[in-house]
């Protein structure tokens, strides 16, 4: 399933297209066998982040109380699973961190590093995590299908996704202001929510300009993964502190945890000052563009499905329309 406009349909009909196929991928990772069910799991909560994502960019359209009512059920959804998820990222994020340290300066601590990880990250109570936030999920899941199936959205192009798409992108601009003032783990993570929508909502729209636009969000890419990182840091320096450890280890972690910090935050703060620079209104004015460029290009022509000739590649169609219209 293609998170992304895949052909010069309406934009209505798109939209819906998109958001049932992102929550049919969610229902597909939890249905599974409890093979890589932490993975799943995740890619679960990766598929209910896009769905988000693209109902911002219509909730001017829906109503800002349909919109919650929507937005709450996804929220609750990812949030049922992500005590599951989480418990996977902290593991993740420690056996991460010790990567980082120099292995000298590691070594006199090996033996309690290794006893530690065994005792905060039972295998055991991970995986019964996870298969009972799956099994809790799916009903919900079932219900959001279907109410977002009953949506019914009244414009073809542009317009139906320019309000949501300023407004979602100036708070993004916001949260990194009051990030610069006062950069608090709480904020921070507020920080990477609206970037991480903002880079969702640009691999709904790569096709308008693939090149250009494939760049940009692998740019916020770099800086989400940065920010997560952060975050379950931030995680797992909460969990350090009610664990019982003596003291010398205690302060090892302590400085391996803010040294690292330092190093991811100053790292996503350059990103995201280039990522928000535009202003929101510029912003949808430019894709508004880039849009009429791309229904202008043409009707694509799938040679596996019809036998034709090689169809141009978007970018190809894309830079035609343009110089059509020079």
């Amino acid at each position: 399933m293609a998170f992304k406009l895949t052909s010069r349909a309406a934009l209505d009909v798109e939209v819906k297209r998109v958001l049932l196929e992102q929550i049919d991928g969610a229902l597909a990772e939890l249905a599974e066998s409890p093979e890589d069910l932490d993975e799943r799991i995740h890619e679960c909560r990766q598929h209910l982040k896009r769905v988000r994502a693209v109902l911002r960019l219509i909730e001017p359209e829906i109503g800002r109380g349909r919109f919650r009512r929507i937005d709450d059920s996804v929220r609750a959804i990812a949030q049922g699973l992500a005590a599951a998820r989480d418990s996977a990222a902290l593991k993740e994020s420690f056996e991460a961190l010790l990567e980082k340290i120099e292995p000298e300066l590691r070594a006199p601590f090996e033996g309690r590093l290794s006893a530690l990880s065994a005792a905060l990250f039972p295998v055991e109570q991970r995986v019964a995590a996870a298969s009972e936030a799956a099994l809790s999920q799916r009903g919900p899941l079932g219900e959001l299908r279907a109410e977002v199936a009953r949506l019914r959205l009244s414009s073809g192009d542009f317009e139906l996704v320019r309000e949501g798409f300023r407004d979602s992108f100036a708070r993004g601009r916001r949260k990194l202001s009051q990030v610069e003032e006062n950069a608090t783990d709480e904020l921070l993570h507020s920080l990477r929510t609206q970037a991480k929508r903002y880079q969702n909502q640009l691999a709904f729209f790569e096709p308008l300009w693939p090149r250009v636009l494939r760049i940009e969000r692998q740019e916020i890419t770099r800086m989400t993964e940065a920010l997560g990182a952060d975050h379950d840091l931030s995680l797992l320096e909460e969990k350090l502190r009610s664990a019982p450890i003596d003291l010398e280890l205690r302060a090892f972690l302590e400085d391996a945890c803010a040294a690292r910090k330092a190093v991811l935050r100053e790292r996503a703060a350059k990103i995201a000052r280039r990522v928000f620079a535009e202003s929101p209104k510029g912003l949808a004015s430019r894709f508004a563009r880039y849009y009429a460029a791309f229904q202008a290009s043409g009707v694509v022509t799938d040679p596996r499905s019809e036998g034709g000739a090689a169809a141009p590649t978007p970018e190809d169609q894309v830079q035609g329309a343009a110089d059509r219209s020079a």
